[in-house]
């Protein structure tokens, strides 16, 4: 595809049919309410198909512009906003993160509880940017409301509760770390810390600033932290299932994570999983990375600083990664599919990595967000895969769509 002609359609391709026939099978039998799922390769779609409904009750079906909740595919966006200004010499990845944040040095580490109190601990070194970027912080996503911790985290990051996103993270420095920086990998809030790092070092809003250097730059015209009135015909809406596994929806009162409702303009912008966004929109952004750093004549990030974003920082620090006890609330079957999916792949900056040849091909990095849209960057084979839907995470799932839609988008993608 001509890159000055960025028009997303719908592409048909025979290459592709079991990935197509996989997906019709997930929304015909009630798995998902839709699905897009685009190839892109050489400067070109190659594939684009969309299956299902946008919303199932108002009979409205999917369509290419339709607009998802991308949750935590937020983050990656988040992270390039950030290397745009470590590109402007505004921090080094080593910087204490109190050199900007000073309540960051206030910071305590959970040692253990006795009798009902959390009894805690001093930093052994101050905690730093790059902790954020990699999440070994510390700091929790309130995976196990069993915990101490993550019982003081429960809420507390939330738009009723707080006036600005600056007022936000300094609550959340009020609760000790889950463990000593540098120590652990644990999924958290550290990329919605970065965010408001980047309100610090611009002197802007972050939905302004993702605005004007991002959104602007790339024609990502339908991405931002809510949407407005005239758009709302437009978005799709949530589904999970009942105990019966029908499809249901969301209530719309349960639409928003926290910080978010994509109705109405939030007080806190969640850079760690606020954002809405189209196919398009986030194809843009994709083939930025792809590109190393560029699309069309625009330049966001040099060409080292994407090899910065996409190289490993935790196996290579020999800093424990996924592993069992990552998903030891889950069911035991859905363990297995997260180690599945985790296998063979390292953490860059916000980014997840293929380190070797396997599944996938190696160098192969990307993320994805908690209501199912996910996106691969390929640079071997200079491709990117997207897939997007709406729906609810399922602790009865019984496969890994990521890893399913993958495998079929290579089956076709090498064929």
């Amino acid at each position: 595809m001509n890159q000055k002609n960025f028009e997303v359609k719908e592409v048909k391709n025979d290459r592709f049919n079991d990935l197509h026939s996989k997906m019709v099978e997930y929304v015909e039998q009630k798995e998902l309410p839709c699905a897009i799922t685009l190839v892109y390769q050489n400067d070109e779609i190659i594939y684009c198909e969309k299956q299902g409904m946008a919303d199932i009750e108002k009979n409205v079906p999917i369509e290419i512009d339709s607009i998802f909740r991308i949750a935590s595919m937020t983050k990656p966006i988040t992270v390039v906003a950030a290397l745009m200004l470590y590109e402007e010499g505004k921090f080094s990845l080593d910087d204490p993160v109190s050199k900007f944040i000073p309540k960051a040095k206030e910071l305590r580490v959970f040692s253990k509880e006795e009798g009902g109190k959390i009894i805690t601990e001093e930093l052994n070194k101050e905690l730093t940017i790059l902790e954020l970027f990699t999440h070994t912080s510390g700091f929790s996503y309130l995976a196990d409301l069993t915990h101490h911790v993550d019982k003081k985290f429960a809420g507390l990051f939330q738009d009723k509760n707080h006036k600005s996103l600056a007022e936000a993270v300094n609550a959340l420095f009020d609760v000790p770390l889950l463990f000593q920086p540098r120590t652990k990998f644990k999924y958290g809030l550290s990329i919605d810390i970065l965010g408001y790092l980047i309100e610090i070092l611009s002197g802007m809003p972050l939905d302004k600033f993702l605005q004007e250097r991002i959104f602007n730059k790339l024609g990502m015209k339908d991405t931002g932290f809510f949407v407005p009135l005239e758009k709302r015909d437009r978005m799709v809406r949530l589904y999970t299932k009942d105990s019966k596994r029908r499809l249901i929806p969301v209530p719309e009162t349960q639409q928003s994570f926290g910080v978010w409702n994509s109705f109405e303009k939030p007080r806190i912008f969640s850079g760690g999983g606020g954002l809405v966004s189209t196919l398009s929109d986030y194809l843009k952004f994709t083939v930025m990375l792809l590109n190393n750093g560029r699309f069309k004549e625009t330049r966001l990030l040099k060409e080292e600083t994407i090899r910065l974003m996409t190289s490993d920082y935790v196996i290579s620090r020999d800093i424990p990664y996924v592993n069992e006890d990552s998903f030891r609330l889950l069911p035991k079957h859905l363990v297995k599919l997260m180690l599945e999916v985790a296998e063979g792949t390292g953490f860059g900056l916000g980014v997840k990595i293929q380190l070797e040849d396997g599944a996938f091909p190696a160098g192969c990095h990307g993320w994805g967000g908690a209501f199912g849209t996910n996106y691969l960057v390929d640079p071997k084979n200079n491709s990117v895969c997207i897939f997007l839907t709406q729906h609810f995470p399922d602790f009865n799932l019984t496969e890994s769509y990521t890893m399913r839609i993958r495998k079929l988008v290579y089956e076709g993608l090498l064929s």
